[in-house]
């Protein structure tokens, strides 16, 4: 498994488990745990994605590749959990 793999497998796992642990906690549902986060991350990168860009705040040299691999990684969690929530609302 790839560097970039672990990275998020890693990630995934970490978050699952925060889930996991509000749910027993407080009894929040993971799907609405998973869907804040998810959502909170993916539509801030977006808002401050000129940042990352060649010139911008964090990469004023251009030496950062932008992070297109985490946006699309960021989206599809949001992409899953959206229709999972609105299946667990009428299901």
């Amino acid at each position: 498994m790839g560097a970039f793999a672990k990275f998020w497998v890693k990630r995934t796992l970490a978050l699952i488990a925060f889930g996991v642990v509000l749910k027993v906690l407080l009894g929040i549902k993971v799907v609405d745990f998973g869907l804040i986060i998810s959502g909170w991350m993916f539509f801030g990168s977006l808002i401050t994605i000129d940042d990352d860009l060649p010139g911008g705040f964090y990469n004023p040299d251009g030496d950062e590749p932008f992070p297109k691999f985490e946006l699309m990684g960021l989206g599809a969690a949001f992409a899953v959990l959206g229709p999972l929530k609105v299946w667990s609302l009428y299901a």
